[in-house]
């Protein structure tokens, strides 16, 4: 209230020497309680949801690369990365709006290799240049050589040389322990090098000898004993090969070249002899399993099924040498093609 009869005197309203009733300072008068005032409620705002990205579907695909479809977060242009293609890939799709807008990356890529095959992409790319020689020389020779030549010759030959094979079959039956079938193979080796001819007619397996053929090398006496058959390998003018049996061919080889040589001579080491041999070799081989090859052929991945179909044959050989009873004949039939991925052998017809 001073404050306010100060302000009267500036204004004017009040002469000085005015008597101003003043309410005693003790008793402050009592301010108005104050109206409340209705506070209104805040309108709820809508919080839009997060937006969701659509989990990618995993699909297969036998034969297209692996593609991994991934969404774009920013940026109007569409990105494509390029790598490289294999066969059996993974398939990653996004959704068909993403795949329509085109605002994904798409990254291209080929599996990791199985552990046996570290060289695949090269060993298939060695495959399909074989594949394109086969069909382009090989089989066609195959065939002219099967017309011209009659079957009861093409056999005696096969037979001629498998008798010379004979001897590797014997040693390595005596470096796993089975000298009953090392003998076998003796006796096999002497009637045919002898009343067959020199191996041309296979007498040893007929009555009364019943000798049945067995295939046996130092491959399988390594993997008789533990060895593993190490990385795969798919050559030129060789096929299909482990480093085991690599090994075990080129000790196999030492060795018949020296009984060839303590025997008859250089004769079929001599260049003249082993090329054109070689040749007819390779072609009755092709015709042999003329039938195998189409089989594989016709698989989606033939490389693969090639693969596969070998080191499952060759596990079958030496798993069968642990259970010597059951090699009514051993000779593995090429034409049966492994179920479930074993090898099934059964005896060779007769020729």
């Amino acid at each position: 209230m001073v404050a306010a009869h100060i302000l009267a005197l500036a204004l004017g309203s009040v002469s000085p020497g005015d008597q101003v009733a003043l309410p005693p300072i003790d008793a402050p008068a009592a301010a108005p309680a104050p109206t409340p005032v209705a506070t209104p409620a805040p309108s709820p705002v809508a919080t839009p949801a997060p937006e969701t990205t659509p989990a990618p579907v995993l699909q297969t695909a036998p034969t297209s690369p692996a593609v991994l479809v991934l969404p774009v977060f920013a940026g109007p242009a569409s990105t494509t990365i390029v790598g490289y293609t294999g066969p059996k890939p993974l398939v990653a799709a996004q959704d068909a709006r993403a795949a329509d807008t085109g605002d994904a990356i798409v990254v291209t890529g080929r599996s990791k290799p199985p552990p046996g095959d570290p060289l695949q992409a090269l060993n298939a790319k060695s495959y399909e240049v074989s594949q394109a020689a086969d069909r382009a020389i090989v089989a066609p020779a195959a065939h002219v050589y099967k017309g011209i030549v009659p079957r009861q010759v093409r056999t005696g030959i096969r037979h001629f040389f498998r008798n010379l094979q004979e001897p590797i079959v014997a040693l390595n039956y005596l470096l796993q322990l089975h000298p009953g079938k090392a003998a076998e193979t003796v006796a096999r080796f002497a009637l045919n090098s002898t009343i067959g001819l020199g191996g041309v007619i296979d007498v040893a397996r007929v009555r009364p000898f019943n000798l049945p053929r067995r295939s046996n090398d130092f491959a399988n006496t390594l993997g008789y004993y533990g060895v593993g058959p190490g990385a795969f390998f798919f050559l030129p003018l060789v096929g299909p090969t482990t480093v085991r049996d690599l090994i075990g061919g080129a000790v196999d080889s030492a060795y018949v070249g020296v009984l060839a040589r303590a025997t008859i001579g250089s004769v079929l080491t001599n260049p003249k002899v082993a090329l054109p041999t070689g040749i007819v070799r390779g072609l009755d081989f092709r015709i042999e399993f003329d039938e195998r090859i189409k089989t594989i052929n016709d698989k989606s991945d033939p490389y693969v099924a090639a693969r596969e179909y070998y080191l499952n044959r060759r596990a079958a050989e030496i798993e069968a040498l642990h259970h010597p009873s059951s090699q009514a004949d051993a000779e593995t039939d090429l034409k049966n093609p492994p179920v479930d991925g074993v090898a099934h052998r059964k005896a060779a017809p007769k020729r």
